[in-house]
């Protein structure tokens, strides 16, 4: 048996389950993510998985993987990229329990679709320092320098899409649901590092609103979602917790 064997069932059984505390549809994820891997590596490569060592687990291989899951599953690019994050999971934790595979584990958790040799040379890193009270001043100083806003002249003024009356609760990400159904999809997180709770607001008319996990898939218990009344959402979020809710334009 190799070392990654028995680094997978702790990661599993000890890590997910009682250090990080994340939910029933979190595991399953990562666990579907890895029961691919392990029988694309068997069907590739003949590898037994109990056999399959870190050595196995290649830029070159992973990239593989993540074009397997495109052209033969028909995975598209939020499933591809949630594998992928449930693959640099593992490998966050492993990097602690095998620094002999530091500089390995160190390539493939950068970033290895679709250029294998991204993040590979020299890097200019801009850095700022700012005066804040807590982390949040933190986040937005990141924001401000990463994401600056872009000013774009028009014919009045635009309400924003999404809003939030706690700056604890960030809203990251919004776009179209993956199955084109032309549902809006909004990801967010709670930046402070406490129990977060507040209100959203979306600037559209809305028929319903649904918490899923990182695949759009609907939950069958809310996490975070306490209550819905027309186009607000009100949530109660963990410290760090990422949540994506699915919103029915109406």
């Amino acid at each position: 048996m190799s070392p990654l064997a028995p680094t997978l069932q702790a990661f599993f059984t000890t890590y997910l389950t009682g250090h990080r505390g994340a939910s029933a549809h979190t595991i399953a994820t990562y666990r579907d993510t890895w029961r691919l891997l392990l029988t694309y590596l068997r069907d590739q490569n003949h590898h037994r998985p109990a056999d399959v060592d870190f050595t196995d687990l290649s830029a070159e291989t992973i990239t593989g993987f993540l074009r397997y899951l495109e052209t033969d599953r028909y995975n598209g690019p939020t499933t591809r990229n949630a594998r992928l994050a449930a693959i640099h999971a593992l490998f966050h934790y492993a990097a602690y329990l095998h620094p002999e595979h530091a500089a390995l584990i160190g390539r493939l958790r950068a970033p290895l679709f679709s250029d294998p040799s991204a993040d590979q040379g020299t890097h200019v890193i801009r850095t700022s320092i700012r005066v804040g009270r807590d982390i949040l001043d933190a986040v937005q100083e990141g924001y401000r320098i990463n994401l600056p806003i872009r000013v774009v002249q028009g014919g009045g003024p635009v309400s924003s899409l999404v809003s939030s009356d706690n700056p604890a609760i960030v809203v990251e990400a919004v776009k179209l649901a993956e199955d084109r159904s032309g549902d809006l999809v909004v990801r967010l997180y709670e930046a402070r590092g406490a129990l977060a709770t507040g209100t959203i607001e979306l600037g559209c008319d809305v028929s319903r609103i649904v918490e899923t996990d990182l695949l759009e898939r609907t939950l069958e218990h809310e996490a975070a979602l306490v209550t819905v009344a027309g186009a607000q959402a009100t949530l109660r979020l963990r410290r760090f917790q990422i949540v994506t809710l699915r919103v029915e334009r109406g």
